[in-house]
Order: structure tokens, then sequence, then C-alpha cells
């Protein structure tokens, strides 16, 4: 089990068109990394919205991703 806690800058992050990231962008970069490791997880999710927002976000951008056993 995984809880991920984030700030709205991740998914307010805008494509180079101003069209924002949203809830369903960002559901599907951690969907598409579930099954690695959360250090994994987090790079992934990053890069994602790096790739996403060619722009620098002007809102800030915290995720806290903990693995629980």
């Amino acid at each position: 089990d995984k809880i991920l806690m984030y700030t709205d800058g991740i998914i307010e992050a805008e494509d180079a068109k101003g069209k924002q990231l949203g809830i369903n962008g960002f559901i599907n970069f951690f969907k598409s990394s579930i099954y690695l490791s959360t250090e994994e997880i987090i790079e992934t999710i990053l890069h994602g919205i790096n790739e996403y927002s060619p722009n620098p976000i002007k809102d800030d951008v915290y995720l806290i991703l903990a693995g629980i056993k």
C-alpha cells in the first residue's frame, strides 16, 4: 500500500498551450509506475511533469509518497 500527498502546483502544471495537467493526468503518471519502488515512482512522476510542462512551474510542488507494509 502507498500513501501519496501532493500540492496543487503539480496538477496545475501547464503544457506549452497553457492546458493544465489536472488530476487525471497526474493519476496517469502514478498508475504507470505503481509497482516500482517509492523512489522510482517519485522520479517517474516528476519526469512526467517535466515532460508535460516545458516551462517552469508557477506554483510550489511538493510530493510525498510513503510505502506501507
